[in-house]
């Protein structure tokens, strides 16, 4: 019988599995210089918001923006003696303003109240759209009470002269027919919702891009960021309204309002992004800036922000002060989102910024 010492077999295998395996390493000779090359690759261009491509602008409330003229309070006599003159009609007792707007429609019956359906605008996009509400008197209207744009009339010392006072508002900003139904304009940013989009790699484009998150929707209102007008009024209840002595009936202008957004002025970029709380940033172009805009708000130089001279290989650092930050920071918490910042340079040239809060 023949008998293997199997720990040295074992010991006599690796041994040649290592001289095998070592002879597959090819060295330098002594002197000669090791060379490794390895290859650049660029990961691709700074990446923006792509810019807006669709938004819908809705068409006028079916209630349209009529309104009823009450200076005598006979609705509000008539309805408390059971005695109403429109039938289905719901108005509203807490206005004392006499100027009713068909507000809502519910169960077969139209509210009336001060203020006009809404109208709402909603930004399903990143980049923010600027809204334009206008309003006048309609064109070849004859209504001879004439129009004014002091919603107090004449305050402490009040007008006795007959007048409507009918505006234009988004809640916050106000802009009212003047004397003659001459025509105003109510303008503003609405910012995007960029929280609502995040970097991704396209494999069909081949390219970072910013997309959509995870099961969001352009569709679903409540994901953006949305701005709502109505049309609101007011008679001056100091005047006397009553057929003129050659029996001229009393009659109210009628009024035309024109709405429309247009996208911003650029794409929206997160790294741009400025906190209200610190209210500083570094701009990037190498000019000295010359204006300053929160939303369609400007701010006013030395009061509200300061700014270092730009040179040729850095911009200025723009400082917000207390007061306009806290505005600012306002603004931003109410909307829930950035707010567009506007630089503009000496050049002309303008940055769109955004602006957080935290």
């Amino acid at each position: 019988m023949v008998k293997f010492n199997s720990k040295r077999l074992l010991a006599f295998v690796v041994a040649s599995m290592m001289v095998v395996g070592s002879s597959v390493t090819a060295f330098a000779a002594d002197g000669d210089p090791v060379i490794g090359d390895g290859t650049g690759t660029y990961e691709g261009d700074d990446v923006t918001f792509a810019a807006i491509a669709s938004f819908t602008v809705p068409s006028a409330p079916t209630t349209g923006f009529n309104y009823i003229a009450d200076p005598n309070g006979l609705i509000a006599e008539a309805a408390a003696n059971g005695k109403a003159a429109y039938k289905d009609f719901v108005f509203d007792r807490t206005n004392t303003h006499g100027v009713y707007f068909p507000t809502s429609v519910a169960d077969g019956k139209t509210t009336y109240s001060e203020k006009s359906a809404a109208v709402t605008i909603v930004n399903n996009n990143a980049s923010p759209l600027n809204v334009s509400v206008k309003i006048k008197q309609k064109d070849s209207d004859t209504g001879n009470v004439p129009f004014t744009d002091d919603a107090t009339f004449g305050g402490d010392t009040p007008s006795t002269s007959k007048a409507v006072y009918i505006a234009v508002t988004n809640g916050t900003d106000t802009a009212a027919i003047k004397a003659g139904g001459t025509e105003v304009a109510l303008s503003y940013a609405l910012s995007g919702k960029i929280s609502n989009y995040e970097l991704k790699y396209s494999t069909t484009n081949s390219a970072y891009e910013y997309a959509l998150k995870e099961g969001v929707l352009t569709t679903d209102a409540t994901k953006w960021n949305s701005t709502s007008f109505y049309v609101t009024g007011a008679l001056n209840e100091n005047a006397k309204y009553e057929k003129a002595a050659d029996s001229t009936a009393v009659t109210f202008p009628a009024i035309t309002v024109t709405y429309d957004a247009d996208p911003g002025a650029a794409p929206l970029k997160i790294k741009n992004g400025i906190e209200a709380v610190s209210g500083e940033l570094t701009v990037k172009k190498a000019a000295s800036v010359s204006k300053i805009y929160v939303g369609s708000t400007e701010l006013v130089k030395t009061t509200h922000w300061t700014a270092t001279d730009a040179t040729a290989s850095k911009g200025s650092v723009i400082t917000l002060t207390p007061a306009a930050t806290k505005t600012a920071y306002s603004k931003v918490k109410a909307m829930a989102d950035g707010l567009p910042v506007t630089v503009e340079y000496s050049t002309g040239d303008k940055e769109v910024l955004v602006l957080f809060a935290k």
